[in-house]
């Protein structure tokens, strides 16, 4: 007797594609976030240190908005950590479509780097608003590309073009 699998029978273990684990992606999120926000606070602290104003005329709300260390904190963290779960969520859907979520989240990155620069007050505060903004798009990214690797060695393909023989 033949017999087909029925539409709610579990897939073969050979075609489930397999995804990072929520725990493994959120210990990489957590500590590339965290490790992000150090640097960013330590950026912060710098641009104190050599008198930057931390002043900026945001494009929304009113002008002379002070830079406080909360505003990195959680504007690094936040953000990271929020596009992370974006990429994790489209990670369960394919690799295809987490790498998709990378690239738009690294162009959207850079392509929010030059508007505080144009509001910032003195050229020591656009340089700090450029390392704050850069540390936190290379973060995304960085938690990005290893839960697409995590992804792609789950389902035993090649991490990298370099493993592919």
């Amino acid at each position: 007797m033949i017999t087909t699998p029925s539409a709610t029978a579990p897939a073969p273990a050979g075609n489930r594609r397999a995804a990072p684990s929520f725990g493994r992606f959120a210990r990489t999120a957590a500590t590339v976030s965290l490790i992000a926000t150090t640097l960013n606070l330590a950026c912060f602290g710098v641009a104190r240190a050599v008198g930057a104003t931390l002043l900026v005329d945001p494009g929304i709300g009113p002008a002379n908005h002070l830079v406080t260390g909360v505003d990195v904190a959680w504007k690094t963290a936040v953000p990271v950590l929020a596009g992370s779960l974006v990429v994790w969520l489209a990670a369960q859907r394919s690799r295809r479509a987490a790498s998709g979520v990378i690239v738009l989240g690294g162009v959207l990155a850079a392509l929010s780097i030059p508007l505080p620069l144009l509001g910032a007050h003195d050229p020591r505060t656009a340089t700090t608003l450029l390392a704050l903004h850069t540390i936190a798009g290379a973060a995304f990214v960085l938690i990005g590309v290893r839960t697409v690797a995590a992804a792609t060695s789950a389902a035993g393909g090649p991490i990298s073009l370099r493993s592919r023989r």
